[in-house]
């Protein structure tokens, strides 16, 4: 026989013992803030409820309207506004140089007048003494001029720098600036160069701008000496 399960009890003894949830007298809608106050404020003590009704006040009392400022017969009205917009900034224009820019000037017209004035009897041994430095004669450049041969030598020493993009004149003064020391012949060389173009009044750069950049077809570059 299968064994006898027990079951739960029904009828009036059942109902009897549960017990069943009363909601009378209890408000379940939403209420607002104020109306919340003011039945919290029947359960306090009287410092309390002088702190409850100065909230009640301030809650049920509107904020006051900013009335729009009246500037004539039949001209809108206008609000001012809280943002205060100032001019823009001054900018004064830099007249004078620093004292860097003034002795790097001073220093260059120091070297360019020694270099109008070193003779072609220097500039030629100079030449002579680069290329004893050399294992073997360049047999490419015989029927390139002395000047021609200085200059492109300056260009393809990597010493004081690229020289793609900048001429001649300026990059001797870089050199110069960041102390690398580039020979005075060939700051003589250069100003002979272009005193010997502005005599003939033609536009070539040979003299101005590295013999990489005249191979490219860089022959207009817009960068100042």
């Amino acid at each position: 026989m299968p064994p006898k399960t027990r079951r739960a009890a029904s009828g009036p003894t059942a109902r009897a013992g549960q017990s069943m949830l009363s909601f009378k007298g209890r408000v379940s809608k939403p209420t607002d803030s104020t109306t919340a106050l003011k039945n919290a404020k029947t359960q306090l003590n009287e410092p309390a409820k002088e702190i409850i009704t100065s909230e009640i006040v301030k809650q049920s009392t509107p904020e006051p309207e900013v009335q729009p400022k009246q500037t004539g017969k039949g001209k809108a009205p206008q609000v001012e506004s809280p943002v205060r917009i100032l001019p823009p900034p001054s900018r004064k224009k830099k007249v004078r140089r620093s004292a860097g820019e003034q002795n790097e000037a001073a220093a260059y017209e120091a070297a360019e007048k020694q270099a109008n004035d070193l003779s072609d009897a220097r500039i030629t041994k100079f030449w002579k003494a680069e290329e004893n430095k050399r294992l073997a004669p360049q047999i490419h450049q015989q029927g390139v001029h002395m000047h021609e041969k200085i200059l492109r030598h300056f260009d393809l020493s990597s010493e004081y720098g690229p020289c793609i993009g900048i001429t001649r004149l300026r990059r001797w003064k870089r050199a110069r600036a960041l102390s690398l020391n580039p020979p005075i012949e060939v700051l003589a060389v250069i100003l002979r160069e272009e005193a010997k173009e502005n005599r003939k009044g033609g536009t070539r750069d040979a003299g101005r701008i590295a013999y990489i950049d005249e191979l490219s077809g860089a022959r207009d570059l817009a960068v100042a000496a």
